[in-house]
Order: C-alpha cells, then sequence, then structure tokens
C-alpha cells in the first residue's frame, strides 16, 4: 500500500483498513508536526472540531440518524488531507515532483485558461497557413516549440495536482471534451491523469476518466487512454472509502448492456500480462529465436521475405544443403516472433529498452505524446533522413508503440551518415526492414489499447523517476499481483463469471499461478452460485472446476486436488438426466467447500477419459485408493491401455490386496519388458516376505540403465532379509554415495514395517547403519 510514501503507512492503515478516524488524525497531525508542515493544520483542526461535536451530541445522549454518515465523510475529508500530503511529501523530495511543481506553478487547473490556451494553438496554427511557405515554417517551428513547453508545465501541473474540487474536475472535462483542441494534447494530458492517480484514489480523477471514455466517440485513442487510466485508477488504494465511486463501478460493469464493455476488462487484463512479461518474453526471444537468425547472416530480406545472398563460397560446395536449412530456420524464428506479437507480448521492449537515453525522454511529458512528424524534436530527424519511406511506415502502420517510434528515429539519425549506401536505399524503399503496415490490426480498439500500454510499461520500466510512481505492472521477482481490476473487491462473480473463467485459463496457459490462486481465493463458489450456475451454465462450472484442479495439482495439494477432480465428475454427472441422480442430492464437503456426492451415488460411466484419468491420479495421490481401483478399472474398460492396469495395481496393493494386484502385473510382465512393473512386483514380494522371488526381479532391474536411487535400497532389503548381508551392505553404500546429506536409518525408519514383518529387529537396524555408515564418520 503506497509504496511511495512508506512515512504515512500507519495513517492508510487506519484510514482505509480500521477506519478508525480519532487515531489517524492524531498520527498524521503528530507526524506533521515532526516535520515541521503546518499547511495542513486548518483543515486537520476542522476536521477535529466536526469530530469533537459528534462527540459532544452521543455524551448528551442525542441519537443522531447521520452519524455514521457524517463519521464516513470526515475519513474521506481526513483520506484528502492524507492525499495531499503525500503529495507534498513526494514535491520536498525532489525528483520528478520536485521539478514539476516549479514548472507548474503558473498553470490554474480550474480556470478555463489552460483550455482557451490549447484552443487557441489549433487557431495559430490553422492561421499560419496563410503566411509565406519561408515565413510560415519558422513560424511553425517556433510556435511548435513554445507549444511543447506549455503543455509539458499542463501536464506536470495535473501529475502535482491535490485533491481534486469539483471547478478542476469541470474545467478538465470540457478541455478534454472540446473538439477545438488538439487530439494529442488531450492525449498526452489524459495521461497526466491517470499518472497523477497511479499512488491514491481521487473519485473525480476517477470519474472524470469515466466521463471521458463513455462521451468520446469520434477520437479511438484518446478513449482507450481514458479506458486504461479508469481502470488502473479503480485499482489504486483509496477507493473502498467512497461509496459513490464504488456504485459507479458496479452500475457501469454490471450493466445489462455491458457485455462489450466485460469483454474489454478481460481483453485488458490480458494485455496487462503480456506487458508485464516483456522481459521474459525477451529473454526467450534471445535465448530460442535470435541466435537463429544471427546464424543466417548469408540471408537477405526483402519486401518478399527471406532470400539467399548469391554467394558461391567453399561451404556452399561442401554443404549444399546447408543455406537451405538455415533459410528455413530463419523463416521459423520471423514466424514464431510474429506469432509471439499476434498473441500479444511485446517483442520490441528488449531492442528499444536501450534507446530511452535521448534528450527528448528527459521530460516525462514526452514518453506519453503520441508520435509525430509535426513534432518539434522529429524536425531534425525528418531533415537529416529526408525521403525515406520508413517514416512513413513507422507513423501508419509499424507495430512500434509511440515511445519506440520516437526512440527509433532517433536512433536511426545518430547513424544515418555511417550507414553504407545500400543500407540508405533499402530504407529509402521501405525493403527488408520488416516494418509492414498492419491495416487490419492498427485500426481496431485492441491494438491501440495494446499500444498505449506498451508506452506505459516502457515508462514504468525505464524511467528515471519511475520509483516515484506505484507501478501497475510487475515483474517475476516482485511479482504483487493484489491490485489487477479483476481481484477488485466490487466484481460480483454472477456478472463477470464468463471473464473471469476465460481469465483463470489465461493464467494456467501463461503459468501465472500466483495470480489463479488469487482469482480462485477472491471467487470462492457459495452453494447458491454452484446451484445457479448447474441450471444457467453447467459447462463453464466444469471448466471452473477443471482449472482449479490444475491448480491444486501443480501445487502438489493432494487433497484439495481430489476433492477438485471429484467436483468436475459431480458436475458431469449432474448435467446428465439420465444418470438419475438429481441437484437435491448434492452435498458440500465440509473442509473445501467443493460440491460432493456420496461414493454410492458417485457414478464413472458419464465422465470422459480425461477427466477420469486427473480423478483417478489425483484419488492414488491423495490416498483414497479405493476409488483410485474403481476409476482406474472403468478407464480400462473404456481405453485398452495396459498402464491403467498397472495404476490399478498400485491402488490395490495400498489396499493391502496384494494378491489380486500380482494377478495384474504377472501378465503384463510377461506380456512386455516394462521396468516400473517389475519394480511394483518386486516391492509386492517383499510386502509379502518373499525376498527370494523379490531379488530375480531386483537383479533385473539393476542389469537395465533405468534404476533409481530406490532401487538400490530395496534390492539390498532383498540381499539382507536373506541374510546375504555383504551384498545388501554394498548396495545400501551405492544408495548413500547418491545421497551425501541423507542417512540410510531415515529410510530404515521410514520401511520399518516391511523389516519387522521380514524379522529384522532394531539391533539389526542399528548394526547395518553402522556397517553402512562411512568410516569417517
Amino acid at each position: 500500500m503506497h509504496p511511495t510514501s512508506p512515512e504515512l503507512q500507519p495513517v492508510w492503515s487506519q484510514l482505509l483498513e480500521q477506519q478508525n478516524l480519532p487515531l489517524a488524525l492524531k498520527t498524521l497531525r503528530q507526524f506533521l508536526n515532526e516535520k515541521g508542515i503546518p499547511q495542513f493544520d486548518a483543515r486537520l483542526d476542522d476536521i477535529m472540531s466536526s469530530y469533537q461535536l459528534m462527540k459532544d451530541y452521543m455524551l448528551r445522549g442525542y441519537q443522531d440518524p447521520m452519524r455514521p454518515q457524517l463519521y464516513h465523510s470526515m475519513l474521506q475529508q481526513l483520506y484528502a488531507v492524507a492525499f495531499d500530503v503525500r503529495l507534498r511529501l513526494a514535491v520536498i523530495k525532489g525528483g520528478y515532483h520536485g521539478l514539476a511543481e516549479l514548472s507548474a506553478r503558473r498553470i490554474d487547473l480550474s480556470s478555463e485558461e489552460v483550455r482557451l490556451q490549447l484552443e487557441g494553438y489549433v487557431q495559430d496554427l490553422a492561421m499560419l497557413s496563410l503566411e509565406p511557405e519561408g515565413i510560415r515554417k519558422e513560424k511553425e517551428h517556433y510556435l511548435r516549440r513554445q507549444h511543447q513547453h506549455y503543455l509539458s508545465s499542463v501536464f506536470d501541473a495535473i501529475v502535482v495536482s491535490y485533491y481534486w474540487n469539483e471547478a478542476v474536475y469541470d474545467a478538465l472535462l470540457k478541455l478534454f471534451c472540446s473538439p477545438m483542441v488538439d487530439t494529442f494534447d488531450s492525449q498526452t494530458l489524459l495521461s497526466a491523469v491517470t499518472l497523477s492517480g497511479m499512488n491514491g484514489f481521487d473519485p473525480l480523477r476517477f470519474k472524470l476518466l469515466l466521463e471521458v471514455w463513455q462521451q468520446t466517440e469520434a477520437d479511438e485513442e484518446l478513449r482507450q487512454r481514458a479506458f486504461v487510466g479508469w481502470v488502473l485508477l479503480a485499482s489504486s488504494d483509496g477507493m473502498q472509502l467512497f461509496e459513490a465511486s464504488e456504485q459507479l463501478l458496479r452500475t457501469t460493469v454490471e450493466a445489462p448492456d455491458a457485455d462489450a464493455l466485460r469483454r474489454d476488462l478481460y481483453a485488458l487484463q490480458c494485455q496487462i500480462f503480456f506487458c508485464s512479461n516483456a522481459r521474459r518474453d525477451n529473454e526467450k526471444m534471445q535465448k530460442d529465436i535470435i541466435p537463429t537468425l544471427m546464424k543466417g547472416q548469408q540471408l537477405h530480406f526483402n519486401r518478399f521475405g527471406i532470400e539467399e545472398k548469391e554467394e558461391d563460397t567453399l561451404e556452399d560446395i561442401l554443404h549444399p544443403d546447408k543455406a537451405e536449412q538455415e533459410m528455413e530456420r530463419a523463416e521459423e524464428s520471423i514466424n514464431r516472433m510474429m506469432e509471439m506479437q499476434k498473441q500479444g507480448a511485446d517483442i520490441y521492449f528488449g531492442g528499444f529498452s536501450q534507446m530511452k537515453r535521448f534528450p527528448f525522454f528527459s521530460s516525462v511529458s514526452n514518453w506519453f505524446v503520441p508520435f509525430s512528424k509535426q513534432n518539434p524534436d522529429m524536425e531534425a530527424v525528418l531533415n537529416q533522413l529526408g525521403n525515406a519511406k520508413i517514416v512513413d511506415i513507422m507513423l501508419n502502420g509499424s507495430p512500434f508503440c509511440n515511445s519506440d517510434k520516437y526512440s527509433f528515429g532517433f536512433a536511426i539519425k545518430s547513424v544515418y551518415a555511417q550507414l553504407p549506401a545500400n543500407v540508405r536505399e533499402m530504407m529509402n524503399s521501405a525493403d527488408g526492414m520488416m516494418l509492414r503496415p498492419s491495416y487490419e490490426d492498427a485500426d481496431k480498439p485492441a491494438y491501440k489499447r495494446l499500444q498505449y500500454l506498451q508506452d506505459l510499461y516502457r515508462f514504468f520500466e525505464l524511467n528515471a523517476y519511475r520509483e516515484e510512481f506505484r507501478n501497475p505492472f510487475w515483474n517475476d521477482c516482485s511479482a504483487e499481483q493484489n491490485d489487477q481490476f479483476f481481484l477488485h473487491r466490487d466484481l460480483s462473480f454472477s456478472a463477470f463469471h464468463k471473464e473471469i473463467i476465460a481469465l483463470m485459463a489465461f493464467a494456467v496457459k501463461r503459468k501465472e499461478w500466483k495470480f489463479l490462486r488469487q482469482l480462485y481465493a477472491r471467487y470462492p463458489l457459495s452453494e447458491t452460485e454452484i446451484h445457479q450456475m448447474l441450471v444457467s451454465d453447467s459447462e463453464r462450472l466444469l471448466r471452473y472446476y477443471r482449472l482449479q484442479y490444475t491448480l491444486f495439482n501443480h501445487f502438489h495439494e493432494e487433497k484439495k486436488a481430489f476433492a477438485a477432480s471429484r467436483a468436475v465428475i459431480v458436475v458431469g454427472l449432474l448435467r446428465h438426466e439420465e444418470s438419475g441422480v438429481g441437484v437435491e442430492r448434492l452435498e458440500f464437503d465440509d473442509e473445501t467447500g467443493l460440491p460432493t456426492l456420496s461414493d454410492k451415488l458417485l457414478k464413472l460411466d458419464n465422465a470422459n477419459e480425461k477427466e477420469l484419468r486427473s480423478y483417478a491420479a489425483s484419488a492414488l495421490r491423495y490416498g483414497r485408493f479405493d476409488e483410485a481401483n474403481r476409476a482406474y478399472q472403468y478407464l480400462y474398460t473404456m481405453k485398452d491401455d495396459k498402464r491403467f492396469l498397472w495404476y490399478q495395481s498400485l491402488a490395490l496393493m495400498n489396499m493391502g490386496q496384494l494378491d489380486d494386484a500380482l494377478k495384474l502385473l504377472y501378465p503384463l510382465d510377461m506380456e512386455d519388458e516394462n521396468v516400473s512393473v517389475k519394480r511394483t512386483i518386486a516391492w509386492i514380494l517383499l510386502l509379502q516376505c518373499k525376498p527370494m522371488q523379490a531379488e530375480r526381479y531386483y537383479d533385473a532391474i539393476l542389469s537395465t540403465q533405468e534404476v533409481i536411487d530406490e532401487d538400490y535400497v530395496n534390492a539390498g532389503y532383498s540381499k539382507w532379509l536373506q541374510n546375504k548381508n555383504n551384498e545388501a551392505v554394498i548396495l545400501f553404500k551405492s544408495w548413500v554415495s547418491r545421497h551425501s546429506d541423507e542417512k540410510i536409518s531415515s529410510v530404515f525408519v521410514q520401511d520399518r514395517q516391511l523389516l519387522m514383518d521380514n524379522g529384522i529387529t532394531a539391533i539389526d537396524r542399528m548394526l547395518m547403519e553402522d556397517m553402512v555408515k562411512p568410516r569417517d564418520v
């Protein structure tokens, strides 16, 4: 919570979690006195006076029905003070906030001046078209440069603006909705609103972003920036104090006609995952894809794809197929990159992360400026590149985000003069640059949203001032996902069940196990919800439990995995009317809350093979050997697979039905040489106190290439139980040499029942342990 203001952590906890007004008030006042910051004293005095008056009325015995609302209102007032204190501390510390406060001193966000200035800039540009060419260019350059400085100051003013009042909200809403303001200016400043709300919730910032998203129809770029900002602010700390904002969120996302919005929220959450994994995807490319491309140095890229260079070398003569193989591997690598990009991966982050040190990026606002050839900082680039078509491709259809387009332009400018003539010619024709426009994707809202998210990700990963803001993304080292939108406490499973279950499947596919666990912790199904989904959407309910089984199985939580796999069988059974089992027979596990049925009612003949295999395996791992035995019997009747008989024999062995297990195993051993089968037979023979027969099997196992460490111990038992102690010691020592951090005594303790059944006493164990023990111990 509020990583950018750890000094205020006690205040945030007392306000947001405990909602203890007097304690938070006392803590904040004491903190400000210690810091010597008096500017908030008057506001704190007002809150204290109101609170004291509430106590006086209560002391006199008045029953005020408005007391809860008044108390909550005072909490909100104190939250606003704490919001401003956090901002003031950031300014005092310097960094970006300190610089921004200096830049923004002449900007009044509550007046119309900012909007009028931005509208005037558009008008001034239009008037320049009447000027002669020579004068026009000079004036336009000056006008754009001055405007860039002003826009940066307004951006800074928004970021360091205190808790908003209605005047600021109204003025900025008019600005963003004005058709006379340049869309690039609106997009840039809207990013400032998002950035300014990252460290703490502000209901009017939240409301403004929603209004811009809802009211903007013709400008999809601005609309998507507002949408992203609104979602990110909904996940910031403090919203729980503002019931009106929570209600606004619920009514917006749960409206009957909000299906498209819910799908967009799911898509946005997935896109945040992709952006957050940019470093991981880059490492994958550097390890698996780029080396293959580098090997194909004899290949040439052009507008038609990949061509082999026409060079007759000794290598070509000696290995005539090598060039063709390299070309195939290079094409495969490029296709893999394109497929990663198509799925949403940020494949360009790794390269462009090294290109954010140009002076252009010293201004925070420039990280969010849409790419434009008219940007004053791009003039030098255009003058250097001349008529190179690569600039038009960057602007019109490249897959780069805005930030990367600027990086690419500045990087090309810095090396353009040194490039060989043929490379410059290639750039002028745009061949071989792999920057082909994708008009099909470029116009889609999801594509525009992803590009903006990539701009945000680059800021939070690479900007020198990134630590001053709460990062909505994460990485593998410091993964904190509890502030993601789909974990919001105000989302209901009933409204979002399609998207939530789809997100669970997405998390499994991306191996985001921590996030998947948090989703299941956030959305446990109540008995009422289960009954409703059995009627309305039983297929998704099945998927919910299948994914839950995958989660528990991944973490080796055997009991929960068994309960989840059983729930899959139960739901599948209840979906079939011919099963004869009605919903009224449904029970719920006391510990896990998952749906279940008695063993007598749980029929397995309606389950498909995959579900039944999961159920059988989880039952075997958890120790429900009776159910495992029953499930593997069904599986073998469904599919003549000998492995099912082996698994069934393991269940029978653990149930103590050793003879029945051997009846299954002996035919398997005769039909096929399978070490696992031999290993199971040998162990059962030891359990039956038949070490001589077991010895033959272990001797056979040790002669193969499939020996595992435990074979040395068990083979040692077969010798020991026949008093072949010399051979037993050798085998036990073989195990010890592979387990230097573990003692043989621990294994003997684990198998003490088997040893006792075969006549091995505690003294025998102690003597054997001593003989096996290394001499220097």
